[in-house]
């Protein structure tokens, strides 16, 4: 299934970097709502939602946010119950809200979600598609190549700098997101995570990256919809100078 949401393999890695043709026009932002079965947590990211669905629209790319439900401590049960409410609030402040789930396939294919792996987790058990991408995270392009073979439409490569949620833990550096990329060879979106704020933004997608992926950025912020807004604003910025 590799490569599977690219349908014309000529497509120069340019259109794919920029997400034109083929692939789903997936959103830029992802929102990595890690500990969602938290009630404060939960609000924070329906606050991060409404604020994206009142911004202009990214080049053309609807939705500007795509949800990401993490929480690796929770119950098979408080999880299940927990993504259910949330998604329910989050369809009904963004009806077209794209969303997935990491690490836990029965819960992603229960609410027609999308399913994001780590590198051990365990692949879906359900056809991947437009509203059910299906995606891992990686470190290096070997790690890359095992994910793409088992179906992997879109990638995270971490640490891109220091993550902001754990200190003394070093990032690759912008110049291995661009190796990484390179060595992809645009056959599936990359996301830059770790420690990306809305100035670094720029400087992400200019090393090939489809777009960011975030998690303290937002979900630590004293104001997460004015954070949100302050990466949608870095990502229109970028592309109104380049597309």
């Amino acid at each position: 299934m590799e490569g599977a949401s690219v349908d014309n393999p000529q497509e120069s890695s340019e259109q794919r970097r920029t997400g034109s043709a083929s692939w789903w026009r997936l959103p830029r932002l992802i929102l990595i709502g890690d500990g969602f079965t938290d009630s404060e947590c939960a609000d924070r990211i329906v606050e991060a939602v409404e604020a994206s669905c009142g911004y202009a629209s990214v080049e053309a790319c609807e939705p500007n946010l795509w949800v990401h439900l993490r929480d690796r401590t929770a119950s098979a049960g408080l999880f299940r119950e927990c993504a259910a409410r949330l998604a329910g609030r989050l369809r009904n402040a963004s009806p077209s809200i794209l969303l997935s789930v990491n690490g836990r396939p029965e819960v992603a294919d229960a609410l027609q979600c999308g399913y994001h792996a780590g590198v051990r987790d365990a692949p879906p058990g359900f056809l991947c598609g437009p509203r059910q991408p299906c995606g891992r995270s990686v470190h290096n392009p070997e790690e890359a190549r095992n994910a793409m073979a088992r179906g992997a439409q879109y990638l995270f490569f971490s640490p891109v700098f220091n993550p902001q949620g754990k200190p003394g833990y070093a990032g690759a550096g912008i110049d291995a997101l661009r190796d990484f990329v390179q060595c992809i060879e645009g056959r599936v979106p990359v996301y830059a995570l770790g420690g990306v704020i809305p100035d670094r933004v720029g400087p992400c997608l200019d090393a090939g990256s489809y777009g960011v992926a975030v998690l303290s950025g937002i979900m630590m912020a004293d104001h997460p919809g004015e954070a949100a807004s302050a990466y949608l604003s870095a990502l229109r910025a970028y592309f109104e100078t380049t597309l």
